[in-house]
Order: structure tokens, then sequence, then C-alpha cells
């Protein structure tokens, strides 16, 4: 998996085409890189087209989303399994996922069944979450315990201003370089800094994203990241 080859790719679900089955999962991809440069792994990103359920009911946009975020992990499977410019060994897949698709029974299965494929190609797949929906996660701790025990890797998306005692079982805390560099900007007595240090002791891997690159990057290469996600240009 080269740093610039699959960022070129834009794929879609392989399904026929027509006014009424239109593909609603587009993909890109966002490299991830280490502190040298080199690749450590790729964002996925999947692009819902919301403009495209006019001809869809409204009470049927959840279930909607459900089955093509299904039939999307299905085609991400394919496809990995079928490019071998994809594949990079001990690389991660990292792939956002909102909560509420973690009750899901169908989602955990497609889950799982990718981080089966991921593991034949040596790679492992991260899922990232973000903050909100605070209240789902009362409901998700055994569901991303199972899912550990299937080799899948948490990331969270953080903010400094978050609680982040509740943070396990996560393995990666992602934070944006705007928001860092007004938190350092706003700290007092070294808070933000004392802070990062102290998730990096804890074992959590720290990944920074926006900026123009780990190169240009001082800020995030004085504190603990291990990981930078540059914009791209």
């Amino acid at each position: 998996m080269q740093p610039s080859g699959i960022q070129k790719q834009s794929c879609s679900l392989d399904r026929e085409s027509n006014a009424r089955e239109v593909c609603l999962y587009h993909f890109s991809a966002s490299d991830i890189l280490d502190r040298t440069g080199a690749l450590y792994g790729v964002e996925i990103k999947s692009i819902w087209l919301e403009e495209q359920l006019e001809y869809r009911p409204l009470p049927h946009y959840y279930l909607t989303h459900i089955h093509e975020l299904e039939s999307m992990l299905a085609s991400l499977s394919a496809r990995l399994e079928q490019d071998s410019n994809i594949k990079q060994q001990n690389g991660q897949i990292f792939l956002a996922i909102e909560r509420i698709y973690l009750l899901d029974s169908g989602v955990i299965k497609a889950l799982i069944s990718l981080a089966g494929v991921l593991r034949r190609v040596e790679m492992k797949l991260v899922i990232m979450l973000n903050n909100s929906g605070k209240d789902l996660s009362q409901h998700t701790p055994q569901i991303k315990y199972l899912l550990n025990d299937a080799g899948i890797k948490f990331c969270l998306f953080c903010r400094f201003d978050d609680n982040l005692q509740t943070s396990y079982p996560f393995d990666y805390l992602m934070f944006d370089n705007q928001d860092l560099n007004q938190a350092l900007e706003n700290q007092k007595d070294n808070e933000i800094v004392d802070s990062l240090f102290t998730m990096r002791e804890r074992g959590f891997t720290l990944i920074l994203s926006g900026g123009s690159g780990v190169a240009c990057n001082s800020t995030g290469l004085r504190l603990p990241f291990s990981c930078f996600q540059p914009v791209k240009a």
C-alpha cells in the first residue's frame, strides 16, 4: 500500500445503477503517517450520499442507512481481498462508525467479517467513534469487548475539554490540530502538555489530525503524538 496510491481511488458499491437502486456509499481514503512520515495506516472514508434519499420515504431513513452500511462493509471486504495495492503488512484500516450502528447485529457481523479478511492480509481494523451520543455509550461496552475479542481496535475522536477518564477500551485517541493549537494557547500551568503525556503513559496511541504533514508539524512532534493524518492539499 503506497502512501499516495490509494488516495486517488474512489470506489462505490458494485451494484446496478438505476433510479431506485442507486449506490448510497462511495469510498475515498486518507493516509495516517508515523513520526518519520512512513505510512502507518489508512482511513477509509465512506461518503453517505443523502441527496439520493429524495425518492425514499422518510420513516425508512434509518433502516436504509443500516442496510447500506452493511452492504458497504461487505463490498469493502471483497475489495481488500482482491486488490493487492491496499495491502500493508502490520498496517491498520481505520473506519468511522456511528455509535448507534454498534447496536445492530448485522453491522456487528459485517465488522467481524471485515476484521477476519484483514487478518488474512496481515492488517488490523480500527473503528473510529466520536464523543457525541454519549448516552449510547452505556449500551455498547459489551459490544466493544466482543469486537476487541475479534481483534478489532477502537479510536476515539477527542476534544481537550472532554472527560477522558472513561475512554477505555479505546486504543487510539485522535485530536484535531486546530483544537490542539487553541488549547495550547489557553492552557494554564502546562496542563494540556501534561495531559497528553499522561495519556501516552496510560498506553493510548495519540493521533493528530489536520495540519500540513508530519515534517511541518513541529508542535505535534514536540508532543507525544505517534501518528499524524495530514489534510489533503
